[in-house]
């Protein structure tokens, strides 16, 4: 898949060291970001039959309780006709999260530390929880505050169930986040190891009897190898046409901008300058992409294609002591 030109999401600004999130929603796609002047959580919404992008929105406007950690961004998936809206809380007492159905936001967050058994939930500094659905279930995940693996919780129907860790074999950078997605028929986590050694992934097909798959660096299967920024985190998209394909920040800094390699076979392709497709793309200081795809629906609300986009937050001008980051996308 080949992407088009930068282009700016109009009176989209986010605040210094977040990302974007974006997700498809009904047949229209969404991206949330935190905002540049009261740090609560911004939206602007796009049609798949529409080219153009609806007003901006505030969150905090609409759903009371909303505060975020400084330096983390929130993340969006959609289960069962929801789409859920996590973040990091700004009193570090775990994550949060908000619905959104087709009557709209519901008027409170929800705190999922209530179904930790420790009534303990702690994230690293700067990073931020990562949600995807798989086989019928939602999962999310974070970086646990003492960098001690990803945790993660389960929902199905109505049901939150806290699983055991992932550790050991996984060590995340700091302030760094993992990226959770569907790849296939396996949930598949994304996440900047700690030795500097770029991204590795690892798999799970879901069931109860088989655990998750040893990590696999993608530097190791990549001609040429990879590295990326302190502070970022990669992002994955699937599509049904083309090839899987993940962005990161690399170790050049934020000012060379998004990086990517796509996935062919059980390897990947020589990482290539996204610059080479879009153009500059030069991001804000510790800011990552976000990819996701657009949904589009047929009369009967069936998804009849996965239409790619990559967001990110760009190197801006700066308003007094704080800059200012615009929204950037680009889409095939």
């Amino acid at each position: 898949m080949r992407f088009s030109f930068a282009q700016h999401i109009s009176g989209a600004l986010a605040m210094e060291g977040t990302s974007p999130t974006a997700v498809s929603y009904m047949g229209d796609l969404y991206v949330f970001w935190v905002g540049s002047y009261a740090g609560g959580i911004y939206c602007a919404k796009r049609s798949s039959s529409d080219s153009k992008w609806g007003a901006v929105y505030a969150l905090q406007g609409l759903i009371s309780g909303i505060a975020v950690a400084e330096g983390t961004s929130p993340c969006a998936t959609v289960y069962r006709d929801k789409l859920y809206l996590f973040y990091n809380g700004r009193g570090r007492d775990g994550t949060f999260y908000a619905q959104c159905t087709r009557s709209g936001w519901e008027p409170k967050v929800t705190a999922l530390i209530d179904h930790v058994p420790s009534k303990q939930m702690g994230f690293d500094e700067n990073s931020s929880p990562a949600a995807t659905v798989h086989n019928g279930k939602l999962h999310i995940f974070w970086s646990g505050s003492g960098r001690d693996g990803i945790y993660w919780f389960t929902l199905q129907d109505n049901t939150w169930n806290y699983q055991s860790p992932i550790s050991g074999r996984v060590s995340v950078a700091p302030n760094s986040s993992p990226c959770a997605c569907t790849w296939g028929k396996n949930l598949c986590l994304f996440y900047n190891g700690s030795g500097k050694d770029g991204t590795y992934y690892f798999t799970y097909d879901g069931s109860q009897s088989k655990p998750w798959n040893d990590p696999i660096t993608v530097r190791a299967k990549m001609t040429g190898g990879m590295a990326t920024a302190d502070g970022t985190s990669p992002s994955f998209v699937s599509t049904d046409y083309g090839r899987p394909r993940l962005f990161w920040v690399g170790s050049g800094g934020h000012m060379q901008g998004l990086w990517s390699s796509e996935a062919v076979g059980d390897g990947w392709e020589r990482q290539d300058h996204f610059a080479n497709e879009v153009g500059r793309n030069d991001l804000g200081e510790k800011t990552s992409p976000a990819a996701t795809t657009l949904d589009v629906l047929d009369a009967e609300q069936k998804v009849v294609e996965r239409i790619p986009f990559v967001f990110w937050a760009a190197n801006g001008r700066r308003n007094g002591s704080a800059p200012i980051l615009p929204i950037y996308f680009a889409t095939t």
